[in-house]
């Protein structure tokens, strides 16, 4: 058994992205070679021929191959290994195993020098035994119950950068879960299966269906909260483009400022204009567009076919001018924040989104009539939000809420010979 010792950094390009052939459906491995060992990007590479692809009867887990290693009668370990750049997110590790006799090893590695000292860094490790499963994750070590002997049985890594956390599965129980000690590895990785002792374990498996994904650990960022027409209406300032696209007629910001502000009269056209302008700014400073896209879509055929711009005198009783009020209270629920729970940042307060909805419900009403209720433009009632001070917001800082993880602090040792065989010691439009 070989321990730890100070950082060692490979040099070298990267990678090429991704893992490949992981059913082994290609039917080739590489090789054989002998020390040192060459890069294998995105193909499988055997250190000797006591490794090799078998195809039914042979035991195979799913489709046409699976890897055989067997070093029984051999004086010296035997595996393959492939290299690929593993990138800086959280992992998924799965590999299917049919353990028959002997010891193996399954690991994720980083950095391996392919030198005669065999050094790399951990990612994640493990000791296959008749007696128990050894696992290391980022240094962080565990000892579980010996996978049973006789069958296919699948092991799944759950590594998270985040929590710098390792979970360990075995068909789909927890087997328990590891706390690094170290930095969690990322970048140029590699994978290796085997015996890969260089005085053989004299052990035979069979390996199908590794896969490895990669995954965000960190939480979804929060979009801003988007603002309510009568908002964007008093912060020109504020707005985020300087033109939008209402149907299929280009406005600049003083005619879409002239829109606003103009009081609606049962003018179904303005009525879904205001709320639209007010949608899409909100989209453009950042605000989720998932909720309201559809509608924006919507609103934008229903304008187009009318010729010239705004104002379009459609009457809210007509069939057109229901299908405008409908989608306009639709982008008002939107624009007023009730759509967007989990959005950041300023936004209305509940009695601006009342009188924001009180308003559209009277010029629904009001204006199949022709008249407004009060005999007023109902556009004073509009009131400014908490955003007043905030004039000259900005979008949030688009940055993850943390960084990933700093400088590696540790390697591994893979034993002598300089091949995986050494690894033996402790190792996851709307048009606008």
């Amino acid at each position: 058994m070989v321990g730890l010792a100070a950082l060692l950094i490979v040099p070298g390009s990267s990678l090429a992205a991704g893992f490949a052939d992981g059913g082994f459906e290609s039917g080739f491995l590489a090789g054989p070679f002998s020390a040192p060992l060459p890069l294998s990007p995105g193909m499988w590479t055997k250190i000797s021929d006591d490794s090799r692809l078998v195809s039914p009867p042979g035991i195979v887990h799913s489709g046409n191959f699976a890897y055989e290693v067997d070093t029984r009668n051999s004086p010296h370990g035997s595996a393959i290994y492939q290299d690929f750049n593993s990138g800086t997110l959280s992992y998924i590790w799965t590999f299917w195993v049919y353990r028959s006799e002997g010891t193996n090893v399954a690991e994720l590695i980083y950095n391996w020098d392919r030198g005669t000292r065999g050094r790399a860094l951990v990612g994640s490790w493990f000791m296959l035994t008749s007696t128990d499963t050894q696992f290391n994750g980022w240094n962080g070590n565990a000892t579980f119950p010996a996978v049973p002997p006789g069958g296919w049985h699948e092991v799944r890594v759950l590594a998270n950068r985040c929590t710098s956390e390792q979970e360990v599965r075995l068909d789909g129980a927890h087997l328990g879960t590891v706390k690094a000690v170290t930095a969690p590895t990322s970048g140029n990785a590699t994978v290796a299966f085997g015996d890969v002792a260089f005085n053989a374990f004299h052990a035979l498996y069979n390996y199908d269906d590794v896969g490895f994904e990669l995954f965000d650990c960190s939480p979804p960022q929060r979009m801003p909260c988007p603002l309510s027409q009568g908002f964007w209406k008093t912060h020109p300032k504020a707005w985020p483009v300087s033109s939008l696209v209402l149907g299929d007629e280009t406005y600049s910001k003083a005619e879409l400022l002239r829109l606003l502000r103009t009081p609606t009269r049962g003018d179904a056209s303005l009525i879904l204009a205001r709320q639209l302008i007010a949608a899409k700014l909100n989209v453009a400073n950042g605000s989720d567009p998932a909720p309201i896209s559809q509608a924006m879509g919507d609103a934008d055929a229903l304008l187009a076919p009318f010729a010239g711009k705004l104002p379009y005198h459609v009457r809210p009783s007509s069939d057109t001018g229901r299908k405008m009020t409908t989608l306009a209270h639709h982008l008002d629920k939107y624009n007023n924040g009730r759509l967007t729970p989990n959005c950041v940042g300023c936004s209305d307060e509940e009695d601006d989104r009342d009188h924001e909805r009180d308003d559209h419900e009277r010029d629904r009403d009001d204006h199949e009539h022709g008249r407004d209720r009060h005999g007023r433009d109902r556009d004073e009632h509009d009131r400014d939000d908490d955003c007043d001070d905030h004039e000259d917001r900005t979008r949030p800082d688009p940055r993850p809420p943390f960084d990933l993880p700093g400088p590696f602090k540790a390697i591994a040792f893979l034993g002598a010979g300089a091949t995986p065989a050494g690894i033996r010691a402790s190792r996851r439009d709307a048009r606008a």
